[in-house]
């Protein structure tokens, strides 16, 4: 019966197994990248020294740029009763091939946007130094990024810098619609990172525990436990067996005779002995939207045991509706007759204080009455 039972919950987690694996998978390979760069290091890029354009993307890098022609975009945050705070600009940043000059965008945070400026006041200095005068001042600006590909609205932007400028077209497919992302590696920033990591951590760990849990059995834990309390945990596993194979499925996951109830949903599955059930009643539920509208019910049937700890010995079965709920209590009563049904506070007053005080009062009411019933008869 374990074995039948543990592989129907191993068989019930596949779905929710698969959608983990899909998710840890696909956040693997969103933060792959970042690992691998973090792992690797960045490598170091010269801007005058480029061989191969086309290979800029995704490469992480660090530099140290003496070289920015100009801005043409910036994010700002803005709060009110604040003045707007610039929190990010991207600068324009030339590339030198062998044959050609290429342009590259490079995104800076706030806290190196002093370092961009002098760096592009400098190379003003320079492109407007008519007598030759010239002599750089050593501003520059230190990066260590990724080339990522620019987004839908920092295109959009860049192309209306390039539209500013009125390039031809030969001019303007040298400006590349590539950002250096100061602070990134393989496309994310360490702020990123650190909830993609947890929610990597955390999806991975669900899908081990689950996994585990249900290849060893973890969800017949009420079973296993009871069998091992019993007198003879061997031959109670057998009889157990022998129920198992014996007796039909009353409604889905439901399985009972007078000697043993058994109920397996996959997930909080439990046995008892029918002479261990004390009390049963039906149970209503209901979600009201701000504590006034109704807009659901749920029904379950109750089934309250005196052979285990007080906080594991009240047992829930989900049913369809109220008819439902009553014809499960009147099997429950045909076949545990010993026990109480219905739900009256001073029913759970009595129960509990004391179950198996409680147990032995209603089996003993119950042969008062049969012996009445007897006597009436005759």
């Amino acid at each position: 019966m374990l074995q039948s039972l543990k592989q129907k919950s191993l068989k019930s987690r596949i779905p929710i197994l698969l959608i983990l694996g899909v998710a840890a998978i696909a956040l693997i390979v969103v933060v792959a990248p970042f690992l691998l760069g973090l792992i690797t290091g960045p490598k170091a890029f010269d801007p005058y020294e480029v061989d191969d354009v086309t290979n800029l993307k995704g490469m992480y890098v660090e530099a140290d740029l003496d070289t920015l022609v100009d801005y043409y975009a910036e994010t700002v945050e803005s709060q009110e009763y604040h003045k707007d705070k610039t929190v990010a600009r991207e600068y324009i940043l030339p590339i030198y091939t062998e044959d050609e000059v290429y342009y590259v965008g490079v995104e800076v945070k706030a806290d190196k946007i002093d370092d961009a400026e002098a760096v592009l006041d400098d190379t003003i200095r320079m492109l407007d130094d008519e007598d030759g005068n010239y002599e750089w001042d050593g501003s520059l600006l230190s990066v260590r990024g990724t080339f990522c590909e620019m987004d839908s609205e920092t295109k959009g932007l860049y192309q209306d810098y390039l539209d500013y400028l009125e390039l031809d077209a030969e001019d303007e497919a040298r400006f590349l619609p590539l950002v250096l992302k100061d602070k990134n590696i393989g496309g994310l920033y360490a702020s990123a990172m650190v909830p993609l990591g947890i929610a990597l951590v955390v999806v991975l760990i669900c899908f081990v525990y689950i996994l585990v849990r249900a290849l060893t059995g973890g969800y017949q834990k009420q079973i296993k436990a009871y069998i091992s309390k019993s007198m003879d945990p061997e031959g109670t596993e057998h009889a157990l067996d022998l129920f198992y194979e014996d007796t039909p499925v009353e409604d889905k996951h439901l399985r009972m005779d007078r000697s043993w109830l058994l109920y397996d949903d996959n997930t909080q599955p439990f046995l008892l002995a029918g002479r261990d059930i004390a009390w049963a009643y039906q149970n209503l539920t209901r979600q009201k939207m701000y504590g006034i509208i109704t807009v659901s019910k749920s029904y379950s049937v109750h089934i309250c045991s005196v052979s285990e700890d007080r906080r594991d010995r009240e047992h829930v079965i989900p049913v369809r509706n109220e008819a439902a709920a009553q014809e499960l209590l009147g099997k429950l009563n045909r076949l545990y007759p010993d026990a109480a049904y219905g739900y009256t506070p001073e029913i759970a007053r009595e129960y509990n204080e004391d179950p198996d005080a409680f147990l032995r009062k209603v089996q003993a009411a119950r042969r008062a009455e049969g012996e009445t019933a007897a006597t009436t008869a005759e």
